[in-house]
């Protein structure tokens, strides 16, 4: 029984692994929760765009899917950093 009572007391006294857990506005989730959540689906965005809107995303630090869903309308890159100018961006 003492032995039982020890190995609980070691397991809830050991150290926690934070390595895998990320604190996103003040809520705990596992790396895979948050890939999930939003960077598989930024990723997929980013990875669906023609080369011209990628250097977009990258060089001016866009959501990959904001700029994709311009682009679903029609809207061409130098169009897209005609309304970043207009709100006050880059």
């Amino acid at each position: 029984m003492a032995d039982l009572r020890r190995r609980l007391w070691l397991e809830a006294s050991r150290p926690r692994d934070r390595r895998e857990i990320i604190i996103v506005h003040g809520d705990e989730m596992s790396c895979e929760d948050y890939k999930g959540m939003t960077a598989e689906v930024v990723m997929e965005c980013f990875d669906a765009l023609m080369p011209a809107y990628r250097a977009l995303c990258n060089e001016h630090n866009l959501n990959a899917c904001d700029v994709a869903d311009l682009a679903q309308i029609g809207k061409s890159p130098e169009e897209i950093l005609r309304i970043i100018a207009a709100r006050g961006g880059k």
